[in-house]
């Protein structure tokens, strides 16, 4: 399954290696343009990442206090977002 997560991630790496490489190639010509294209893409994959562990860190902020009896209560729940058809 392609999430938004995954859409914005496969964006951070493209647009960061696109952008690095054209600054490098503005730069430095061919030889910057190679390494500002992996450098952008390293980074922009880094920025990319960020929206997921906003996220992450959110969810795990929300569960951090609960019990373990709170916790299952949540997880047998009919609204339950694991349960299948």
């Amino acid at each position: 399954m392609f999430t938004l997560f995954d859409m914005l991630r496969l964006f951070g790496f493209l647009g960061g290696a696109a952008l690095g490489a054209r600054i490098g190639f503005l730069g430095y010509g061919i030889f910057g343009a190679i390494i500002g294209g992996a450098t952008g893409l390293t980074l922009g994959g880094i920025i990319g990442q960020l929206p997921i562990l906003l996220v992450l860190r959110m969810r795990v902020r929300q569960f951090r206090g609960m019990t373990n009896d709170e916790l299952r209560t949540l997880l047998h729940n009919e609204d339950c977002i694991t349960k299948t058809a």
